[in-house]
């Protein structure tokens, strides 16, 4: 029986047992070394070369072939049989080329060499990753470690490297600072999709939600790793985040927000749904990132891309135990999030009015009033050279300091806004979005019981607002003006508590407050008079 072997075949000779075996090399071993595994030093002739686990000793022979340039040496100077002249560690190594590199030159490079070292490594194991037994879904940094899960081979194998040694997953003698080969062995074969670096290093699946274990106060090592089952409810391909002390996760069947949280109650993590009063938010998703504190705000803000292009937002202050969800839509779709920081990032396909979608990167910012939107100079209030950012036939909205200007479509890269006002120097131009928001089902408790399905009224609205300019209840539109008779100074926003009246009975009524204008809108709560 043959076995190939690289470049050459061996002849198999006997099975000592079921795990070694015997066998004659026949022809040469060759090593294919990584990309740019040979690095020079300015007007020497010493050539260091990157060989994992070489086991070579000072003295060894080896024939190197298909090595490029480097350094200013030539191929047949680096071709060819060499003497290792050095060890610098178990990885790399140093040979004596056949002249020397010039004297400006110390470069990294020698592109794709093979190396024959004349002697066969005797004991060997497959490696875990390659193009037959795939390579890893998951990846994270964690403790000093690089950690790798889930191949094609290995779907529940856990690696991870040696201690400040990111590319060394030598196990040697299981010493604390060795590398760790682990096995999700729970019961049942899950493949690892995400792995996640938090209070531990958790690790989620595709049918369970696991953790690895060490004592308390110790980093995890070779002899203390322990796998840990916690919930079974698996993960989707989302990856997930870290947010507000817990991680965050898509469930498997891409319906449901979890928090993956631990909790001294039960001495173990938890997965509760977070989305469980919103679920119609979750369609599913395709991305996820986190900010924490960022955007002029203190609460930490989840975002989730649907595959509809929305995108769905859950903060949280979880000393205060607030939490709440919204909807982000907009002209066009999200095509996908991350954030940088305390920055947060889209890539969004719009048609910027010359009929075709095309993709933009784009920033959310809080001093931008609208979407796609950005600054433009104006000349007697006729803003021009628009076409650096909108095209031809794009319907926008523009607004000049606390005044609404209108909704124009630009022509001949321009728009003029004379007719709303004729001393504009500068505004804001781009898509205008509509915030809303919708109470549940307007409800009490009487004497007789609760009112649910009789017929109610809503007498009046009372909102408490706050830097406001302009605010609509049920589809009834107010715009604070706040001037005197002469009607060309600005708006001012208002602070206060503001009344609305509202009409009709209905068995489920509910209030919806929107804006048909882009200005600043806050809500710091909201007062309703209830009649039957």
């Amino acid at each position: 029986m043959y076995l190939k072997i690289g470049d050459a075949e061996a002849l198999i000779t006997g099975f000592t047992n079921a795990t070694t075996v015997t066998a004659t090399i026949l022809g040469t071993l060759r090593h294919q070394l990584d990309n740019d595994a040979l690095k020079t030093a300015e007007g020497s002739g010493t050539i260091q070369v990157t060989h994992a686990l070489h086991g070579l000793a000072v003295g060894a022979s080896i024939v190197i072939d298909r090595a490029g340039t480097v350094g200013g040496i030539a191929i047949g100077n680096i071709n060819g049989t060499r003497t290792v002249t050095a060890i610098v560690n178990e990885n790399v190594y140093e040979f004596t080329a056949g002249s020397s590199a010039t004297a400006t030159s110390s470069a990294d490079g020698g592109g794709a060499p093979r190396i024959a070292t004349g002697s066969a490594t005797t004991e060997w194991q497959e490696q875990s990753y390659s193009a037959v037994r795939g390579f890893p879904g998951a990846v994270t940094l964690h403790q000093n470690r690089l950690w790798f899960a889930g191949t094609l081979a290995q779907p529940d194998g856990i690696w991870g490297s040696k201690t400040g040694q990111y590319f060394n997953f030598d196990v040697g003698t299981a010493e604390d600072n060795d590398a760790l080969d682990l096995t999700a062995n729970v019961g049942e074969i899950f493949t690892i999709r995400h792995l996640v670096s938090n209070r531990d290093l958790q690790v989620f699946t595709t049918g369970a939600e696991l953790f690895v274990q060490a004592p308390t106060d110790k980093p995890v090592t070779p002899a203390n790793a322990q796998i840990r089952r916690q919930t079974p409810y698996g993960a989707s391909f989302v990856r997930p985040t870290v947010f507000d002390g817990a991680t965050l996760f898509i469930q498997k069947t891409g319906t449901a927000l979890r928090e993956f949280l631990f909790t001294d109650a039960e001495a173990s993590y938890t997965s509760v749904a977070v989305s469980q009063l919103a679920p119609h938010l979750i369609v599913d998703p395709v991305q996820q990132t986190s900010i924490k504190g960022a955007l002029s705000r203190s609460e930490s803000y989840d975002f989730i891309l649907n595959s509809d292009g929305t995108i769905a937002v859950f903060y949280s202050i979880r000393g205060d135990n607030k939490a709440g969800w919204s909807l982000w839509d907009t002209t066009g779709k999200w095509h996908s999030i991350c954030s940088v920081h305390e920055r947060l990032f889209v890539a969004s396909a719009r048609d910027d009015g010359s009929g075709t979608t095309k993709l933009f990167l784009e920033e959310f910012q809080v001093d931008m009033p609208m979407d796609f939107c950005n600054v433009f100079s104006a000349s007697n209030s006729v803003f021009g050279s628009l076409t650096s950012h909108f095209s031809n036939g794009a319907v926008v909205k523009a607004i000049s300091g606390n005044d609404f200007l209108g909704e124009f479509t630009i022509a001949n890269a321009e728009i003029d806004a004379s007719s709303a006002k004729s001393s504009v120097s500068t505004g804001f131009i781009g898509y205008a979005f509509t915030p809303l928001i919708t109470t549940l089902p307007v409800d009490a408790g009487v004497q007789g019981g609760p009112l649910t399905g009789e017929p109610r009224r809503v007498n009046r609205v009372v909102l408490d607002l706050n830097s406001t300019l302009a605010v609509s209840v049920n589809n009834k539109d107010l715009v604070f003006r706040n001037v005197t008779d002469d009607m060309s100074n600005d708006r001012i926003a208002i602070t206060g508590k503001e009344e609305f009246r509202i009409l009709g009975y209905s068995r489920d009524p509910r209030i919806s407050i929107s804006q048909s204008f882009p200005f600043s809108l806050q809500i710091n709560g909201m007062i309703m008079e209830v009649s039957f």
